[in-house]
């Protein structure tokens, strides 16, 4: 099975909580996160299928440094946006909406294959905390 790089941001309870249960699961948080997302899309095998002719552009392992500096520096002009997920490739944004489903077909058919997916909280408030998986 081949993996792909995937980013999500998540508070630092919620960090918290998927260390102990991975610890608690003698696993690591990524194995933890990849069986939960293979058990979601088990329920819904339409959703596991890859679009056809799309185009790779994003290089596997490849940094997301330029997506987290550009939603860094665009963070306080994406206040419109709250609640919503981001697509962001290089240095710019490809896709939005609150379905995350939708806006990562959006980016699909964009050719982006491998979706840096980002989710602007409904409040200012919700620290940020970045974890690779």
């Amino acid at each position: 099975m081949r993996h792909q790089h995937l980013s999500v941001r998540v508070t630092e309870s919620q960090k918290e909580a998927l260390e102990k249960a991975a610890a608690r699961d003698e696993t690591t948080v990524g194995a933890l996160v990849r069986r939960a997302v293979s058990n979601l899309l088990g329920a819904h095998p339409a959703s596991t299928r890859e679009p056809r002719n799309v185009k790779r552009t994003t290089a596997r392992g490849s940094s997301r440094d330029r997506e987290i500096a550009w939603l860094t520096q665009h963070r306080a002009e994406l206040a419109h946006l709250r609640g919503q997920y981001l697509v962001i490739e290089g240095e710019a944004l490809i896709a939005h909406g609150a379905d995350l489903k939708a806006v990562i077909e959006q980016a699909r058919e964009k050719g982006v294959r491998v979706p840096f997916v980002e989710r602007i909280p409904d409040r200012e408030d919700v620290p940020d905390f970045w974890m690779g998986l």
